[in-house]
């Protein structure tokens, strides 16, 4: 029984850490005020209505506009575009600087489309515990379906926003996940989402970067093998799929479905791929089985890398191919 209450007082002590960022502040935005409601004066004239009682304060969910004035230095209202290039709240260009770049990123792509006014659907936000915002403004596009732009945390009070953390993301922009994880001593960004080739929810892949924060940003990051060699980014397929035509003429398709899981010390990736082999000539018959795998590869946070257990379960299988 002691055993037991010593770990829930650990545990305990664990969620009631503060945040990294706790008591930063690195923008802030004051927030228009509704303006005193106004009652006609004994002549008829306007006159001040009395003070009703307190009333709990109910804080607004900021609009698109507030969160790019925000976000966006020299984002122009009357345009809806931002300076190109697109520079935060801090000062800070919008690039894509991975250290990743010359170890396999498949971000290094860098064909952007044309830039266009920034709305709605530029902005994402998914919501936070103690009145706080994960926000990602989406300034550029990417042919490769990934989209571009500052991501912050943000406290929503009742006069003002205030940037907490902030930094650079580059993600999947169909079906948007954002969301932090604990990771070590700090935390970390955690961005899902889509880019498909068409319509067809088939040739959507779905996947997940991670950015740990440092020193109030959010990072790209590297991951390397236990040499310290660079394995990659931290780029990590959730949903995948690809086909071929073997000389047989059947088809053979290869699905991969991955999940991350969070604990005390890093992370882990659970990777499963099914191959199966179809008859074009028989559409309706069953796929078979060709093969079928699973495995976990773990990722711990080592003086400021993340060190990854080995390549992900889809390039070792593609590599025995």
């Amino acid at each position: 029984m002691r055993l037991s209450l010593v770990t829930l007082v650990l545990l305990s002590a664990a969620c009631a850490a503060p945040h990294p960022w706790s008591g930063a502040a690195l923008c802030e935005l004051d927030r228009p005020q509704p303006a005193a409601p106004q009652s006609a004066g004994e002549d008829g004239e306007p006159g001040v209505r009395p003070a009703p009682p307190p009333a709990p304060v109910v804080e607004a969910e900021p609009g698109t506009t507030q969160w790019l004035q925000l976000m966006l230095r020299g984002w122009d209202a009357e345009t809806g575009r931002a300076t190109a290039p697109a520079v935060d709240c801090t000062g800070r260009q919008i690039r894509w600087e991975a250290p990743a770049l010359a170890c396999d990123d498949p971000a290094v792509a860098r064909a952007l489309l044309p830039d266009h006014p920034l709305g709605e659907a530029d902005v994402v936000v998914a919501p936070l515990p103690e009145g706080e915002r994960l926000v990602w403004i989406v300034t550029n596009r990417l042919a490769s379906g990934e989209g571009l732009g500052p991501v912050a945390v943000v406290t929503v009070q009742q006069r003002r926003l205030v940037v907490r953390a902030i930094g650079t993301l580059r993600a999947n922009v169909v079906r948007p996940k954002l969301r932090l994880e604990r990771l070590g001593t700090t935390e970390a960004l955690v961005a899902e989402g889509e880019s498909c080739a068409r319509a067809d929810p088939a040739t959507c892949v779905r996947a997940a970067r991670v950015m740990p924060l440092v020193g109030g940003r959010f990072s790209p990051a590297a991951l390397v093998n236990a040499a310290g060699v660079c394995a990659g980014p931290a780029w990590f397929y959730l949903g995948r799929e690809e086909a071929e035509r073997l000389p047989s003429g059947w088809k053979r398709r290869t699905r991969l479905d991955g999940s991350l899981s969070f604990g005390a010390e890093g992370f882990s990736v659970d990777e499963q791929v099914v191959v199966h082999d179809l008859d074009p000539r028989q559409p309706n018959a069953p796929p078979r089985l060709f093969r079928k795998a699973e495995s976990r590869l773990t990722v711990k946070l080592a003086e400021g890398r993340l060190v990854t257990s080995g390549p992900s379960l889809w390039v070792r299988m593609h590599s025995k191919d």
